[in-house]
């Protein structure tokens, strides 16, 4: 188990977790129109929005998910803040929680990948690097 799976399982959260999958990418397209693609592609409903100094992002929920989207206002700020995981030049940060109870009608683990990349296409998204986390809880 790696350092960040025994400090997460110290952690309790409101929902049990199957999986978490990160992208990290870079795409000029504001975080508003990034959250109304996904929405549309995940019929995940309104986004919350929110900011501070280095980032805004915005969260939404399903039964199945936790989309959080986040969106650096310097394109290096999440290569500084995780070198080893995120290649530099991106700006966007998206974590997507996958809950324990969620089934496999939204295709997570077969078409999953080619529902983001038809995203990330739409939105010329460029250099994306991907992250599949196993379960925490």
């Amino acid at each position: 188990m790696e350092d960040w799976q025994k400090i997460l399982r110290t952690f309790t959260t409101h929902v049990s977790i199957r999986m978490m999958d990160c992208y990290f990418l870079y795409s000029k397209v504001s975080l508003e129109k990034f959250c109304k693609r996904v929405g549309i592609e995940f019929d995940c409903g309104v986004f919350d929005f929110d900011y501070e100094n280095d980032n805004e992002w915005a969260i939404a929920e399903t039964d199945d998910f936790i989309f959080h989207l986040s969106r650096a206002y310097k394109k290096n700020t999440y290569h500084i803040w995780n070198p080893k995981e995120c290649p530099p030049g991106c700006n966007y940060c998206i974590d997507v929680t996958v809950k324990d109870s969620a089934d496999d009608r939204e295709g997570y683990g077969t078409v999953w990948f080619a529902r983001w990349e038809k995203i990330f296409r739409d939105l010329s998204c460029k250099s994306i690097v991907n992250y599949r986390k196993s379960p925490i809880h």
